[in-house]
């Protein structure tokens, strides 16, 4: 796995309720309709699944990608025994053995450790 960071800069981030341009921790408020016709690499880092699902399906008309967000922290198996999925997000200090496989858009948060033979949808 390789560590995704380094290659991003985040822009800012979608937040529909705050005025556009407000800087929440260093970061500026984009609201998703000004992005829509973009081509945009986007990470929907929100936790809980009903809220993403519903955040991707808005997104799916839209030219976004979605990147693997691997914190340089976070400690996978080498090999082709870990598969993460697109838009995945692993945070730091998460530990990841073998024969795992994580789909897409998923949240490992920080500290987490998926033993052998795991699978996360």
């Amino acid at each position: 796995m390789i560590n995704a960071l380094p290659e991003y800069t985040p822009a800012g981030f979608i937040d529909d309720n705050l005025p556009e341009g407000t800087l929440v921790g260093g970061l500026r408020v984009v609201h998703l309709e000004n992005l829509c016709n973009r081509k945009e690499a986007v990470v929907i880092s929100i936790g809980d699944p009903i809220t993403k699902l519903r955040l991707f399906e808005r997104l799916q008309a839209s030219s976004f990608y979605y990147p693997q967000l691997i914190h340089q922290r976070a400690v996978l198996q080498h090999g082709e025994s870990v598969k993460v999925g697109e838009g995945s997000v692993i945070c730091a200090c998460s530990v990841i053995t073998t024969d795992v496989l994580i789909g897409k858009h998923v949240l490992i948060n920080l500290g987490c450790t998926i033993g052998h033979d795991v699978t996360i949808g």
